[in-house]
């Protein structure tokens, strides 16, 4: 199979079965930026690699995933992701208030420093925060986690929309509270006040895949799954599954380029804001003696203020079943503004 990659670039493919089992090629193509606290966009010297499979921060059994796969099925909406650390250009500051928005879309964060639970006339307090600069904002430090202190099994319990992260308690809990830490990312709305409470996870990472909400669009793999349909995806399988965004961060719809993009709390300046380049993305796929021309939609923005970098991917796929051998060229094609 012959690759003609006409962009500046990262390119690749994949074959995946959609729920009828039928062949569907996906094309993809990375796009990497590099950023400045001022000025637009301009194309890296060095482009991504298209990440093939799950990357996690540790274990992927209990960690979080620091890079989802990009040879995966299209997605319905694009998924904005932002990663980095929460930082203040200012020494002593015990919280910061992040953002990451597309216009008024998006979402904020309160970002506090170490603190853990200290006694205080013989009862649980917070303790002052440690200066914030430098906390990553990964999932391990927002609210979350598993608690299986409880001697009955019964009793163990975890936070289903983040069973990586910190703070969380089972209401028969056994595990000792003094000196534990407190997450450092918290919902602006929700904050925790009291050992126990139980508040709204915030991120800006990929959500897992058996994580809520998520795992509710995957579908139901019952025992009439596995008499009908096994090995293919189940009847009720919703395709918002392949988004991985935090709810608040899942676009309505597929992103088109000029929207405009800020991140707050981020970087030395406190600010970084800059559009999208205004870019189209296609393909073309020669099956046997014909053309298959394959619009591609943006699938994700993703934003990373350590490295200073935005990563766009774009796909687009097209249904080849019983025809991946006869598949004799790719080709790649970007226009606009900002290559």
């Amino acid at each position: 199979m012959e690759i003609l990659n006409q962009t500046p670039f990262t390119a690749d493919r994949a074959v995946f079965l959609d729920k009828r089992g039928a062949e569907n090629l996906v094309l993809a193509l990375k796009a990497t930026y590099a950023l400045t606290d001022q000025g637009p966009p301009t194309v890296a010297d060095q482009q991504d690699p298209i990440v093939p499979g799950d990357e996690f921060h540790g274990d992927p059994e209990s960690s979080s995933i620091a890079q989802e796969s990009e040879l995966s099925p299209m997605k319905p909406a694009t998924d904005l992701f932002l990663r980095g650390s929460a930082r203040t250009g200012q020494s002593g500051v015990p919280w910061v208030q992040v953002g990451f928005h597309v216009g008024n879309f998006g979402t904020w964060a309160t970002v506090f420093g170490n603190r853990v639970w200290t006694p205080s006339m013989g009862l649980p307090a917070i303790s002052e925060p440690e200066p914030v600069d430098g906390i990553p904002l990964i999932w391990e430090n927002a609210f979350g986690g598993w608690d299986s202190s409880p001697e009955k099994e019964s009793h163990h319990d975890w936070e289903p929309a983040n069973p990586v992260g910190r703070g969380f308690r089972a209401k028969h809990s056994e595990l000792p509270w003094e000196d534990t830490p407190l997450p450092n990312i918290e919902d602006p709305a929700d904050l925790i006040q009291s050992l126990g409470q139980r508040v709204n996870p915030v991120g800006f990472g990929p959500v897992g895949r058996h994580w809520k909400p998520r795992i509710d669009y995957a579908g139901s793999y019952d025992e009439a799954w596995i008499r009908n349909r096994s090995p293919l995806l189940p009847d009720d399988f919703d395709e918002r599954f392949h988004n991985a965004a935090p709810p608040s961060l899942i676009f309505p719809g597929h992103m088109k380029g000029g929207e405009p993009i800020s991140v707050t709390g981020c970087t030395v300046s406190g600010q970084l804001g800059f559009y999208l380049p205004r870019l189209s993305a296609g393909g073309v796929v020669h099956v046997r003696a014909r053309e298959e021309v394959v619009p591609m939609k943006l699938n994700s923005v993703t934003v990373d203020t350590d490295r200073m970098t935005l990563n766009l991917l774009w796909k687009g796929g097209v249904r080849i079943h019983g025809e991946v051998p006869h598949v004799t060229r790719l080709e790649y094609r970007v226009q606009g503004e900002g290559i």
